[in-house]
């Protein structure tokens, strides 16, 4: 807590959470390709043939149109158990934007604003073990992925993703190291793309109490 402590006053950790819980669980990148570019939860078993069973959550911004084309590749996921598309931006009706919701994806239409952080209310509600978020501006193909849920699964003491910065403390000074991709090594920050477990979660949250930062 203490280094969480040190990053409070200079960054929005309210708006970003997984991004610094990488300060205190190490962060690894899963070896990938570079990459190209509902109101109430119904809490249901999901049955899988595989092994482990993926939520998915999206939020949508202000990008409705790239939301179905990264359905598509998350639809194909072997993985994939379950999707939880949340729209946040009540002035955009995401249901003109997509296709009819199949039996996999759940559609929250918001009535206002809402912040990233709500990528992890969410998953706090869900049932399931593991979870998986993307931006809705990075297009994974299915393989992506599946590569990215593969080391999360055979390394679940980490949250995973495909892009990430390290923060460096150099003469009292910090500093950022943006674009950190296409190598599998540890990174302080995750950013695009998180795929985490249930208790990944759950530590966040507790982080966020002991520093007395409210949902």
């Amino acid at each position: 807590l203490q280094g969480f402590q040190m990053f409070r006053a200079g960054f929005q950790h309210r708006y970003y959470p997984f991004r610094f819980l990488a300060r205190f669980c190490p962060i690894s990148l899963a070896c990938v390709a570079p990459i190209v570019s509902i109101a109430e939860f119904h809490k249901v078993a999901i049955s899988s043939p595989y092994d482990a069973t993926v939520t998915f959550i999206l939020l949508s911004f202000a990008r409705p149109q790239n939301i179905q084309r990264i359905l598509d590749a998350i639809l194909a996921s072997k993985y994939c158990g379950r999707i939880i598309l949340s729209n946040n931006q009540p002035a955009i009706n995401i249901l003109d934007h997509i296709e009819p919701p199949g039996e996999r994806l759940e559609v929250i239409q918001q009535k206002q604003e809402t912040l990233p952080i709500n990528r992890y209310l969410m998953a706090r509600e869900c049932p399931g073990e593991f979870f998986v978020c993307i931006d809705d501006d990075i297009f994974l193909t299915t393989g992506q992925i599946d590569s990215v849920i593969a080391a999360l699964i055979e390394d679940p003491a980490r949250p995973h993703g495909v892009w990430g910065q390290d923060i460096i403390v150099e003469n009292g000074k910090i500093r950022i190291k943006l674009g950190v991709h296409g190598v599998s090594r540890e990174v302080t920050i995750l950013n695009q793309v998180y795929a985490f477990t249930r208790v990944h979660v759950q530590n966040f949250f507790r982080i966020l109490a002991a520093i007395e930062c409210a949902d």
